[in-house]
């Protein structure tokens, strides 16, 4: 992959799509998610082209267990800030 991923189970409105745009134009380094608030599971997720671009990116995908729940999820975004942010400070 070589740009931003977005990944949502439903529609996303308009005026969603170009505010995730420009926040991921912003911040390279971005990871946004929201959790389905019926099973938990992700029902959005936005990564920054340096996530997706990370070497480890998708080895760290593939090793996540499948039945990953909501309260699992915040460790998952954590493990990810931990592990696949590199140099937020030398955005450009």
């Amino acid at each position: 992959m070589s740009g931003p991923l977005l990944f949502c189970n439903k529609e996303v409105p308009g005026k969603e799509v170009r505010r995730l745009e420009i926040a991921v134009r912003q911040d390279p380094w971005l990871i946004e998610s929201k959790t389905d608030p019926t099973d938990g599971t992700f029902s959005k997720l936005v990564l920054g082209e340096r996530i997706v671009t990370n070497p480890l990116f998708q080895g760290y995908f593939v090793n996540l267990h499948e039945g990953v729940t909501e309260m699992q999820i915040g460790g998952c975004l954590e493990l990810m800030e931990q592990h696949l942010v590199w140099q937020r400070a030398e955005q450009s």
